[in-house]
């Protein structure tokens, strides 16, 4: 399996994560929720995506 589909994976399911937390916090707040998901989404993935490259040499 690719780096950039584990990475994706592993974003999908932070991201989601991240949205069910603000999404009850904020009062089920749609816009703010999926703004910070997607956003924080993002990093993670490139974040993620370079870890793996360090660690895992194909």
């Amino acid at each position: 399996m690719s780096n950039a589909l584990i990475a994706l994976f592993f974003a999908g399911g932070a991201g989601a994560w991240i949205y069910a937390k603000f999404s009850k916090s904020t009062g089920n707040n749609t816009k703010s929720s999926s703004i910070a998901a997607v956003a924080s989404a993002l990093f993670i993935f490139v974040l993620f995506y370079f870890m793996l490259g360090l660690f895992i040499k194909k």
